[in-house]
């Protein structure tokens, strides 16, 4: 069986002087091929002579303390209660915390569906993901939270639903 060519295409891999050769590109994966009578660049969904490969992730640390996700729950309901807006927590891995876990604040500014934030330095620590809250709204990820995260690999939680009566008044919990 032939192997060819795999050109990487971003802008510094120079594309390969072959009638045959496989294309990464950012939209997916192309065979180009220049015979005597055509040229084509098409699209392939398997390369035969491969290996199959199924998508998985596995989680190297330790599950997070459920000590961090009451007080997290806790803040983002104060803040719901308090601003009536969302909020953001910092989670963080190293250093000597919760099993391993820490979370901070940072200094944020809230629009509708949006939280802005700087992200500080923690010595010893390796900034792992967020936390934020939609406040009264339910507990999903939504199309801003996929596109504000798409360049931060980590763990990115959402809570919500911070709305609760008691005896017929709003009430934390």
């Amino acid at each position: 069986m032939p192997i060819y060519p795999v050109w990487i295409h971003d802008k510094n891999t120079p594309k390969p002087d072959t009638p045959t050769l496989y294309e990464i590109s950012a939209n997916g994966v192309f065979l180009h091929k220049e015979t005597p009578f055509w040229k084509a660049v098409v699209p392939v969904e398997r390369i035969s002579v491969l290996e199959e490969q199924e998508p998985k992730f596995e989680f190297l640390l330790p599950p997070i303390p459920k000590e961090i996700s009451k007080t997290v729950a806790q803040f983002f309901a104060w803040i719901t209660h308090r601003q009536n807006t969302e909020a953001l927590v910092l989670l963080w891995w190293g250093g000597s915390s919760v099993e391993g876990y820490s979370i901070t604040v940072p200094p944020q500014a809230v629009a509708y569906g949006r939280i802005e934030y700087d992200i500080p330095q923690k010595e010893n620590c390796r900034l792992i993901g967020t936390l934020h809250s939609h406040g009264r709204m339910s507990a999903f990820h939504s199309s801003i939270d996929h596109h504000d995260e798409i360049n931060f690999d980590g763990i990115h939680g959402t809570f919500g639903g911070f709305y609760f009566y008691r005896n017929g008044r709003e009430a934390l919990f």
